[in-house]
């Protein structure tokens, strides 16, 4: 199973729900850290159903629809994995009994590069697959750490690759840092505890303590008086926007504190689908969040982040564009839109 082999489709994949269920905090513990424990599961909620419609119409096309309307919160479960290894090319993670746990990672990793090393710990991975995108870090990756270290205490160290700045910032926000092992090549742990909240599905709930636990950190000294355009919005949205208090913001020169500071003061924010609006959790709730959903590939991320949060969600698809609209904007229903979003704000 641990060979540096190519053939992917020997590779026997689990899940959660495979292994053996334990119940309280105090069976759960024991298997965790003792070592004679055979692999087991915790479950910490079932699946949710959430409803993520807008909060009304702003014209007559409805801008929000129901595309999409309800969306699932997947289960959570944590898994705890004797002498299992994490990679953290692919931040997979392999079981010497059950093979690679599947909800941690979409697709099979590659050979594994580098020496196998060996650790006599017990770690969780920081992150998954997805690890150097800021969503799946700040509402996937940390949440799951956060509990999991809440849980076991500071036995559990946490690991994975070599942190990118912004990445050290929030996990040293969250006193995660303290115990983190920077890996250099795949590593044999005594243990592995991971949850499947880091699998490719919306954030769970938790995500919210985390986010407020980063708020406090972070702190904020001004009020909610800002409106905030964020990521590439087209010059033609940039024109009207303006005319309603809306100001154009780089975040790539700020911190994260410095985003977390800037996101928590605005009263409404325009941005595209996509990692642009990665931040909106740290708005207030009521805050007017107006995504910008190019036709064809709109998705659910923001969406379910504002019926998390209490944000007001609203959607505004750009059509093809044509010899009237270079963006395929109309540019009435965006007034109406700008009108709708801050008139109340």
């Amino acid at each position: 199973m641990l060979d540096q082999t190519n053939r992917r489709s020997s590779i026997t994949r689990f899940d959660a729900g495979m292994l053996t269920p334990v119940h309280g905090l105090a069976a759960w513990r024991t298997a965790c850290f003792d070592p004679a424990a055979p692999d087991q599961v915790f479950h910490h909620q079932p699946a949710r159903r959430l409803n993520t419609r807008p909060q009304d119409s702003v014209d007559g096309d409805d801008q929000g629809n129901d595309r999409g309307a309800n969306y699932e919160l997947a289960a959570v479960s944590s898994v705890s994995l004797a002498a299992a290894l994490l990679d953290p090319g692919s931040m997979a993670i392999f079981s010497p009994a059950l093979g690679l746990f599947a909800r941690a990672i979409d697709t099979l990793p590659g050979p594994l590069q580098g020496s196998l090393q060996r650790l006599d710990a017990v770690a969780t991975p920081v992150a998954g697959a997805d690890i150097n995108d800021l969503r799946h870090f700040l509402y996937q990756g940390l949440p799951s750490a956060v509990m999991l270290r809440g849980l076991l205490g500071a036995g559990l160290h946490v690991a994975g690759p070599a942190l990118r700045p912004w990445q050290a910032e929030l996990l040293a926000a969250l006193g995660l840092d303290q115990g983190y092992y920077s890996m250099t090549g795949p590593t044999k742990f005594t243990r592995i505890i991971a949850t499947d909240m880091t699998q490719k599905a919306a954030p769970s709930r938790f995500a919210r303590g985390v986010i407020d636990r980063l708020r406090f950190r972070f702190g904020q000294d001004h009020e909610r008086t800002r409106r905030l355009m964020v990521g590439t919005v087209p010059a033609e949205i940039t024109d009207e926007a303006r005319e309603f208090g809306f100001e154009a913001v780089d975040l790539a020169a700020l911190t994260m504190a410095e985003q977390a500071r800037l996101f928590a003061s605005a009263t409404a924010v325009i941005g595209p689908s996509g990692s642009a609006l990665a931040l909106v959790g740290f708005c207030d709730p009521g805050t007017a969040i107006l995504e910008l959903q190019p036709c064809g590939a709109a998705e659910d991320w923001t969406r379910v982040l504002c019926a998390l949060f209490a944000l007001d969600w609203y959607g505004l698809d750009t059509d093809a564009p044509d010899a009237v609209s270079p963006t395929g904007l109309d540019r009435t229903s965006l007034r109406t839109c700008l009108n709708h979003i801050t008139s109340a704000k």
